[in-house]
């Protein structure tokens, strides 16, 4: 049961960040792609016999579109 509550609250937070990641005016289809290519990495190991490092990698280019993504909303906010 805590596992299912677990993933329900780790899919909210991807959900959130690609809507945030949709409302970026400059590189929205950079930190788009980033973001979804990264949870796709980081999730699709645990159902399968893929290794962990599948997984690193994911969770690293997840953290790489998360940090495109801040860095692009700050800049619209200091602009404004």
């Amino acid at each position: 049961m805590m596992e299912i509550l677990l993933a329900l609250i780790a899919l909210t937070g991807i959900i959130l960040w690609i809507r945030s990641a949709a409302q970026i005016k400059d590189n929205r289809a950079r930190a788009l792609d980033i973001i979804v290519i990264g949870a796709i990495l980081s999730i699709v190991p645990q159902f399968t016999d893929s290794s962990k490092s599948v997984s690193i990698a994911g969770v690293l280019i997840f953290s790489y579109g998360v940090l495109v993504l801040v860095s692009e909303k700050f800049r619209e906010g200091a602009e404004e």
